[in-house]
Formats: C-alpha cells, sequence, structure tokens
C-alpha cells in the first residue's frame, strides 16, 4: 500500500500575511473517501460550490489606531465543509493535493485538530480499503491512549 497522505504548509500571499486565513495542502488521492471522512467527522459538505460572502479581513494601519477593512470575495472550491454558523472550510483540487482555506479564528475550531482528526480518518479509511482489495479484513481495531488507531487484519 502506498503513504499517500501528507500536510504542506502553502507560503501566504501578502495579502493572506494580513487575515487569519492560512491554506495549507492535503494530498488526498480518493474523493470518495474524503467525503465519508468529512460525514464520519460530523460535518456536511458539498461539491462544486461557490463560498459567497467568504470574508477576508485586511488591516491597515492608519494614523491613530489599526483597522479592518472587510472583502468580499466569492471563492470557487471543489468541495465546502460546513463548520458553523461563522464560515466554511473550502477545500480546492490542486494536482495530487487538495488546498484547505479557512479562516480558523472565525470557525473557532483548532485548525491543527481537525486537519488531525481529517487525515488520521482518510488514513484508516484508505488502508481499510486496500486491505479489503487485497482479501484482508479487520480482526481488532483499537485507538491508543495516545491518539493512535491500532488495526489488525487476517487474510480471509
Amino acid at each position: 500500500m502506498s503513504h499517500d497522505t501528507e500536510i504542506r504548509i502553502v507560503k501566504r500571499t501578502e495579502e493572506e500575511k494580513l487575515t487569519h486565513y492560512k491554506r495549507t495542502l492535503l494530498k488526498i488521492t480518493d474523493i470518495s473517501l474524503l467525503k465519508k471522512c468529512i460525514k464520519d467527522l460530523g460535518y456536511y459538505c458539498q461539491e462544486n460550490v461557490k463560498l459567497k460572502d467568504m470574508a477576508i479581513r485586511t488591516y491597515y494601519e492608519n494614523e491613530r489606531a489599526v483597522d479592518a477593512k472587510k472583502i468580499e470575495r466569492d471563492i470557487s472550491v471543489d468541495i465546502a465543509i460546513e463548520i458553523n454558523k461563522n464560515g466554511d472550510i473550502g477545500l480546492i483540487k490542486k494536482g495530487n493535493y487538495y488546498e484547505v482555506m479557512a479562516d480558523w479564528a472565525v470557525l473557532e475550531i483548532n485548525e491543527k485538530d481537525f486537519l488531525s482528526n481529517l487525515i488520521q480518518k482518510y488514513a484508516l479509511l484508505k488502508v481499510k480499503k486496500e486491505a479489503s482489495k487485497n482479501r484482508w479484513m479487520i480482526e481488532t481495531e483499537e485507538r491508543m491512549p495516545d491518539g493512535t488507531i491500532k488495526v489488525e487484519f487476517v487474510k480471509y
């Protein structure tokens, strides 16, 4: 089985350096497993969506204080993950990767925890799918105290 899950941080543009937006690349090769992961984690997702009113806050200094200027943008994404009333996470296909775009501060969820859970779930489903294709079935699956998942397979 090939290892096809990884995370890369993308260098932020000058405009993004002034916002809470962050772009991250996830190496995901199976869209159906990705959508299942999102659902299994308790989120709703849609494909080929234009996220309206995705606000990017830019900050500029004036003579007295730092003011916020809101710029409204519509962003086309391959997958939109509905997180809460504050906003969505957008996934944009970039070759073998999905670029994750989100304003984590506005979403009020922990980026590292969300991405770690998504990647762990994706990797587990990918391993199970590949094992099944090769006539292996799960004998035991156990979440370890450190958060890793131990899976034992038997050949059938």
